[in-house]
């Protein structure tokens, strides 16, 4: 399980690409959150994820990273 949170600049596209590249991975959503940012058509996405390996996070990132809404993106994996 891994935490991803995503800064997503909504006057560019809205966050649907970004769950179209989380929902074509090999994880599954255990736990979304969406958070607008006030004033502003910024939004933070938080994602709790199952499933997947360290390469399946990786390319996911890479992915995430290629949109071009998407400002910025951090990762947390639990201690093994």
């Amino acid at each position: 399980m891994c935490l991803v949170s995503i800064a997503v600049d909504q006057s560019i596209h809205t966050v649907s690409p970004v769950f179209d590249a989380v929902e074509t991975s090999p994880f599954y959503i255990c736990s979304v959150r969406v958070v607008p940012v006030a004033w502003s058509r910024k939004a933070e996405v938080y994602f709790n994820l199952g499933g997947g390996s360290t390469s399946d996070l990786k390319a996911l990132l890479g992915r995430l990273n290629a949109l071009p809404a998407v400002l910025s993106t951090t990762h947390t994996a639990p201690p093994v």
